[in-house]
């Protein structure tokens, strides 16, 4: 590794760290106190929380009632918060320098904490995947009529991963243009039975193991299938 960073530095950058880069804060996550991260040693690109999100927040039938980045960060507000503004405030205009990154196991999760708020942040983040056409790239979203008219201008490299806001859905569907469809439920019960009613109806299903590094379907599989997992 140091071998490859030595021949390439004077283009890329290696991001082995929470840190500020291209204006951008990336984020390195790692576990702590012997705890297992379900994206250890992935890097990614947090975002803040819209109105959207906290408007689904108010429906008990939604998993953003129960929204697990929403409760983190929370905790850690005073520091992680304003990161997440900045960030979103600069997908949000033409404040990005699009240099090349290199990044542990070379994927980048566009969205792992927040949500798009505007088609210009969505336009910036595919931007970002084209510029860095050697990073497997992926982008969770709830946000079908947003991310509709702009799915044409997504890179091969990038995964669109449409989110269900719905806990416990037994109505399945992956949105064109999308991938991969996410779909949480709140017991071992329920996830089994809709697992067996996809796969009925001919879907694919991964059950996600939360150990992203261990699979990286979500990142470099194109396929169409339907991701289900347990919530936290």
């Amino acid at each position: 590794m140091d071998h490859l960073i030595n021949n390439v530095y004077e283009v890329y950058t290696m991001i082995i760290h929470s840190q500020y880069f291209n204006n951008i804060w990336f984020t390195y996550h790692k576990s702590k106190n012997g705890m297992k991260n379900k994206m250890d040693d992935l890097l990614s690109i947090m975002i803040d929380f819209p109105g959207f999100c906290m408007n689904n927040r108010k429906n008990d039938s939604s998993v953003c009632k129960r929204c697990y980045a929403f409760i983190q960060t929370s905790i850690r507000r005073k520091s992680i918060w304003p990161k997440l503004k900045h960030n979103s405030m600069v997908f949000s205009t033409s404040s990005i320098s699009f240099e090349k990154v290199i990044t542990p196991l070379n994927v980048l999760r566009f969205n792992s904490y927040g949500e798009l708020q505007n088609k210009h942040q969505l336009l910036n983040m595919i931007l970002l995947a084209r510029s860095n056409d050697h990073l497997y790239t992926a982008l969770w979203s709830k946000r079908y009529k947003l991310v509709k008219p702009l799915i044409h201008l997504v890179p091969k490299n990038m995964i669109m991963v449409w989110s269900a806001s719905k806990l416990n859905s037994h109505t399945f569907i992956i949105p064109k243009g999308f991938n991969k469809s996410f779909y949480v439920y709140t017991n071992e019960m329920e996830l089994t039975k809709a697992k067996h009613l996809a796969q009925q109806k001919g879907y694919t299903v991964i059950e996600c193991q939360k150990q992203c590094k261990e699979c990286l379907h979500c990142y470099k599989d194109v396929s169409h299938t339907i991701v289900m997992e347990l919530i936290k």
